[in-house]
């Protein structure tokens, strides 16, 4: 028969590995080990609120580790408003190496905007590199030109909370390069030196307002496209000539309109005279009835007219 103390005994022992096992004591033991100061009732507590003392613990630990001055109750709060601790304290080992000016509240603010904050710290560390390629620009002079860019940037995380992700950098980069090569005086100068055209880009703080900050801008390749100034003064020759042609066509059609005005008119007095001409002998004839006209005076009249006719021959 077995006796009632060792019952007790192997019932209380069991008792408190289902409690440790319940609660993670092992969890417990090794923020102990790390020195944290954290007490089992801490753990008790975490567990009463529904979370996964492992969630906080093993993140608090890593931390601790990497010398992160973090608390127990930072990583609880971060994560009972809907942040991932185990992110942030990754993105704070990660800026902690990279002797980087990244405190906690930061970290958190941008894990709980939903936005990866580990690669974010990665990508503020290691500079990236976007190319522009293709952009058509006019020189001063009239001819296009055909360039790409290479413009290295860093990401800045301090200004991540305050300023949106999406900007307008490469639109304004963009307006600015077509400012400064259409404002040289020929073409060649970009081609002969297009450090000049990278180095002005630079001095200009393009990047005030926006989450980038632009370390390197080369203009790394220049094509020259069409001479748009001739192109323009051919047009202009085409368009001159045109409207040469129309101007000769008018004054064509204004002689030819001027010719049958004239021709008009005169076939108008050509037929007064004519009808005039016919009225002549009913005159005569009036004349001779009413005795306002001898036989005698009709006949000189007649030979007038014969002589006026053979002079006018």
């Amino acid at each position: 028969m077995i006796p009632g103390d060792l019952i007790i005994g192997i019932v209380t022992v069991g008792f408190c590995i289902a409690i440790a096992a319940y609660y993670q004591l092992g969890l417990w033991v090794s923020a102990l080990e790390a020195k944290l100061s954290l007490n089992i009732f801490n753990l008790i507590g975490i567990k009463n609120r529904g979370i996964n003392p492992q969630k906080l613990l093993l993140p608090l630990i890593k931390g601790k580790k990497a010398g992160l001055p973090l608390t127990i109750n930072q990583l609880e709060s971060h994560y009972l408003a809907g942040g991932d601790p185990d992110k942030v304290v990754n993105a704070l080992i990660i800026a902690l190496r990279a002797d980087m000016e990244f405190n906690f509240n930061q970290a958190a603010v941008l894990d709980l905007t939903s936005r990866d904050v580990e690669k974010l710290v990665k990508a503020s560390i290691t500079p990236r590199v976007f190319e522009l390629l293709g952009i058509r620009v006019v020189a001063g002079d009239g001819r296009e030109l055909i360039t790409d860019f290479k413009v290295t940037m860093r990401l800045k995380l301090e200004d991540l909370i305050t300023k949106p992700m999406e900007d307008t950098l490469f639109v304004k980069l963009a307006e600015r390069i077509n400012n400064l090569i259409a404002n040289t005086e020929s073409y060649q100068t970009v081609v002969a030196h297009p450090e000049v055209i990278s180095q002005k880009l630079l001095s200009q703080s393009l990047d005030v307002d926006t989450v980038y900050e632009i370390i390197n801008i080369s203009l790394i390749k220049v094509d020259i496209g069409r001479n748009l100034e001739a192109e323009l003064q051919l047009q202009r020759a085409e368009t001159e000539k045109a409207l040469a042609q129309i101007r000769s066509e008018e004054r064509k059609f204004l002689a030819i309109a001027k010719e049958a005005e004239m021709q008009a008119l005169a076939e108008e007095r050509r037929a007064q005279v004519i009808e005039a001409e016919s009225e002549l002998p009913k005159a005569i004839v009036a004349a001779l009835q009413e005795g306002k006209l001898g036989v005698m005076d009709y006949y000189q009249m007649q030979n007038l007219r014969a002589g006026t006719k053979i002079c006018y021959k």
